[in-house]
């Protein structure tokens, strides 16, 4: 897997340019939740393979839906990632990483920032996503996001934020699409959008 933490580290580089900050924010596996009971009748139809992910010379299973079938894979895989991704190096970029330790609430920086008011127990990172917003001193923020849960979230909150603008970066990397929260969200009523 060595090469693939490689691979996720040049995707975050490559993917910060022209950017002073990047976070990245993992969802939490806990057992018992109402997610969980979600997750399981997503998966009925595949068949889960357990691979305990410790170290990067464990290689995934060719079949990636299989193994991520199991919440236990996805949690070991985020627990792997967040600690690799916390220790590589970005140049001038501060990359924050929160979500996928162990320590639920645990959030790093590269750049060795105070990341304290970051420290959340959220079981999804859609919610971890606005305390990152909510605690922001750039005037800009993108949101890499596909779920429409999210576009909600942000809307509802963004009055809260100190930003100027917020962006959602969806679409695939061949073709991107730029959703500009501020704009919808000024646009929208206060008891529209506080719904």
């Amino acid at each position: 897997m060595t090469w693939q933490i490689h691979a996720v580290v040049t995707h975050v580089k490559k993917l910060s340019i022209g950017y002073k900050r990047v976070d990245i924010v993992f969802d939490q596996y806990w057992a018992l939740s109402v997610k969980s009971g979600t997750r399981e009748k997503r998966c009925k139809t595949l068949r889960p393979i357990r691979r305990c992910i410790e170290c990067g010379s464990v290689p995934l299973p060719e079949n990636l839906s299989n193994f991520l079938a199991l919440p236990e894979n996805k949690a070991d895989l985020a627990a792997f990632l967040s600690i690799q991704l916390s220790t590589a190096t970005y140049g001038d970029i501060d990359v924050v990483v929160a979500g996928g330790f162990v320590e639920e609430d645990k959030a790093l920086s590269t750049a060795g920032y105070d990341v304290s008011t970051l420290a959340a127990t959220h079981e999804e990172a859609d919610t971890r996503i606005i305390v990152h917003a909510l605690h922001t001193n750039l005037k800009t923020v993108v949101v890499c996001e596909r779920d429409t849960d999210l576009i909600l979230l942000l809307l509802h909150h963004y009055q809260r934020f100190q930003c100027d603008e917020v962006w959602v970066m969806a679409g695939t990397s061949a073709k991107r699409k730029f959703i500009t929260i501020h704009t919808v969200a000024l646009s929208m009523e206060d008891k529209v959008r506080e719904l």
